[in-house]
């Protein structure tokens, strides 16, 4: 598989199968404009947290693998809506 395809398009054809493809790709990350925001704000929101108290706070263990888990769950739900 090529790691860095060319997405240089030479004729009308080229232009709307690599279009598919990259669509397809986004699709199935499932990020969008709503997601791509709501990331930003969150993020932004730690950094001034991390700002005014000057602390990090790490998860636990049990912390993290209840994240991971509610992740794994969110995303084989995704995944099932886009095979049926």
């Amino acid at each position: 598989m090529n790691h860095a395809p060319s997405l240089h398009t030479d004729s009308p054809l080229d232009y709307d199968i690599k279009k598919h493809v990259v669509d397809d790709a986004i699709g199935l990350l499932n990020v969008n404009q709503e997601r791509r925001e709501k990331f930003i704000r969150e993020r932004n929101e730690l950094m001034a947290e991390r700002m005014m108290n000057k602390k990090v706070q790490k998860m636990g263990v049990e912390e993290r693998e209840k994240l991971r888990q509610q992740k794994l769950e969110e995303r084989f739900n995704f995944e099932r809506m886009r095979i049926n």
